[in-house]
């Protein structure tokens, strides 16, 4: 406002006259149907859609030709945009599945492309060619089981004579043929997979449905497709992403199927996964388990799917397609060394008898004798990493060697308490004081104060900038803070100043930034801002009564992480605390409850050495002795082991 107060004189004349606003309502008027056929794309994103929208636009723009003429300026950006449509319209023209789109939809087949490619007969010619091709290639010879021989029985001389005369019969005019030069049928509200899953279909159709319902499964783009598998290493760090056995096991078919669809498109082959001959599927039985999903082992139909009427079509024929290519795999090769402890034999037996299950009293001797002393404080000024399943005692210890950083660094330490927001009424004294010191959690990014001080160690808690790898769980030096001049800092000490309200910004560097150059800040670093999240009441807060939205900076300390935060990690010098995620209240006490078996091998197998081991807390005799994975993840396991087994007989 400052400048044009200062420059009026000059801009008054510079105003859009009568011209300039009629040229911006025929834009307006020409990108409009661009936005509804956007908005209609993100609401019915189907294959068959894709081209019905690229001819009706192709009609948009002849009809728009003839009126661009009038205007010069119009009519140049009106040739850049036919340019760069025309473009994308003609690729559709490689990939027959579009056409094929068309071609199986029953309110559409050859009568939508006879229409509305009448002038261009050779065009649809060749188009329902290259579609008959893949029908004639990969479905028309396909041999159906038998039902009578999926039961089990025997087709005597009369059944077999009479299938080959029905058979025959039934060849008499192709499916493909017979029903693309069929009658349009109206489907309503359904999709075309949806119409296709009907049992008529598949007694219609049996093999020709079973290439429409390849078809149509095909995402239309491949922005999914690549968001999912092509873009997986951008979004979520490797220790984040790879398969653990368990994965394998609850393991997202969706996710499967999609980097099946991928590697065909890629590829130009309709072969599983585009004709790749080896697919490697590589983890650890002993890594935390993912979120459970319905198990990639099992097909459809031994499979509840009605539960909050989530699964639809598409969901149950993906899976079965997963299910499929899962059983497909054949060749297991097990590894049962811990290489990581490899300089330490005694380390190494520790974490085989654990993987084992056959851990005992020896063991838990053996850990408390050399790793745990009473009343031994951690050294935090050694670089040592805290390891804790609980997030009361990670928020306490990370305040605590914050501290211990700032008198090492002898720096100044700022405190930043989050601003909040209380949605329905003020809280009482005891509440705001409980949020306050209520930190982040696997819900809650964002914690209630953070301490920072130049180049301590931060982890980030929520995906920000996936393609730079600024994402939830990254590692992370905070080199300095961008301060916001709304909320004033308090010097509360020489060298602590308190900020009520999150700083503007956090500059962070890691190997991860080198040779990042933004504009306006140092090279090789990135930048954090701040976010709102919403807490809402529940019952692990009984004292929390009213909702509340707190805005801070995503990341916290990393002196203190934990179990989830260190895997996959190498650690020199590490502190564990073996307990549970949860506690009870006995006889007054606080108890934490027994440590996860993931939990228990993930902590102790991420230093090299025992050496390099320090016991927070003595370990419970509950907490190793007997404490093995789940019995399913035991017969998982087993199963692997005997595959892996006849493959090593069968190579000697």
């Amino acid at each position: 406002m400052d400048w044009i107060q200062e420059n009026h004189v000059e801009i008054e004349k510079d105003a859009l006259d009568h011209n300039d606003w009629n040229e911006l309502g025929d834009i307006h008027a020409f990108l409009q149907v661009f936005h509804q056929i956007s908005v209609r794309q993100g609401r019915e994103n189907t294959l068959d859609e894709v081209l019905s929208h690229m001819d009706f636009l192709h009609h948009h723009f002849t009809r728009t030709k003839n009126r661009a003429f009038s205007g010069p300026r119009f009519y140049a950006r009106f040739h850049v945009a036919w340019l760069k449509f025309e473009k994308y319209y003609q690729l559709t023209e490689q990939a027959p599945v579009y056409v094929a789109g068309i071609l199986l939809h029953p309110a559409l087949r050859k009568t939508y492309l006879s229409e509305q490619w009448k002038r261009n007969p050779a065009w649809v010619s060749n188009a329902v060619k290259a579609v008959r091709k893949i029908w004639s290639t990969e479905y028309k010879s396909y041999q159906l089981p038998d039902e009578q021989q999926e039961k089990g029985q025997e087709l005597d001389e009369f059944d077999r004579w009479r299938q080959k005369v029905y058979s025959t019969a039934s060849e008499v005019k192709d499916e493909f043929d017979r029903f693309i030069y069929g009658s349009q049928v109206g489907i309503g509200q359904q999709t075309a997979l949806q119409w296709w899953l009907e049992p008529t279909q598949r007694e219609n159709f049996p093999l020709l449905c079973r290439m429409a319902i390849d078809i149509f499964c095909i995402p239309p783009m491949s922005t999914e497709a690549e968001r999912i598998f092509s873009g997986a290493r951008r979004q979520v760090r490797w220790d984040r992403s790879s398969m653990s056995a368990k994965m394998l096991e609850a393991s997202l078919p969706r996710t499967l199927h999609a980097a099946n669809e991928q590697l065909r498109r890629l590829c130009g082959s309709q072969r599983d996964f585009g004709g790749i001959p080896i697919i490697l599927f590589c983890g650890d039985f002993h890594q935390f388990r993912p979120v459970q999903e319905r198990s990639i082992l099992l097909p459809s139909a031994a499979i509840s799917w009605d539960v909050g009427n989530s699964f639809k079509a598409e969901q149950r024929h993906q899976h079965d397609q997963a299910h499929a290519l899962w059983k497909k795999f054949t060749t297991v090769v097990m590894l049962d060394e811990q290489m990581r402890a490899a300089g330490d034999p005694e380390l190494q037996r520790l974490l085989k008898r654990i993987r084992l299950g056959v851990q005992d009293r020896t063991d838990l001797d053996l850990l408390n004798s050399r790793c745990y002393r009473e009343g031994r404080r951690i050294s935090w000024e050694t670089g040592i990493t805290v390891v804790t399943p609980l997030n009361r005692n990670r928020w306490n210890l990370n305040m605590e060697a914050t501290l211990s950083f700032q008198i090492q660094q002898r720096s100044m330490m700022r405190i930043f308490i989050s601003e909040r927001k209380w949605m329905d009424s003020l809280p009482s004294e005891e509440e705001a004081t409980m949020m306050l010191n209520q930190g982040e959690d696997s819900t809650v990014p964002v914690p209630g104060v953070f301490m920072f001080v130049p180049g301590m160690p931060v982890v980030v808690n929520h995906n920000t900038h996936q393609g730079l790898k600024l994402v939830n769980g990254a590692s992370y030096t905070a080199l300095d803070v961008i301060l916001d001049k709304a909320p004033p800092g308090h010097r509360i000490s020489a060298d602590t100043m308190v900020h009520f309200g999150p700083p503007a910004g956090i500059i962070l560097a890691s190997k991860a930034t080198k040779n990042f150059h933004f504009v306006g800040m140092p090279p090789d670093t990135i930048l954090l801002t701040p976010m709102s999240v919403s807490i809402q009441c529940q019952r692990k807060r009984p004292w929390q009564q009213n909702d509340v939205s707190r805005k801070g900076l995503p990341c916290t300390a990393a002196f203190a992480c934990t179990d989830y935060k260190v895997q996959s990690r190498t650690l020199e010098r590490v502190a564990l605390e073996l307990r549970g995620t949860r506690t009870t209240n006995v006889d007054g006490r606080v108890v934490p409850s027994q440590c996860d078996p993931y939990s228990l091998y993930v902590q102790l197998s991420r230093c090299r050495t025992l050496d390099g081991i320090m016991l927070v807390s003595k370990v419970r005799e509950r907490d190793l002795v007997g404490n093995r994975v789940p019995q399913e993840m035991t017969v998982a396991e087993a199963r692997l082991e005997d595959r892996a087994a006849v493959r090593s007989i069968k190579s000697d």
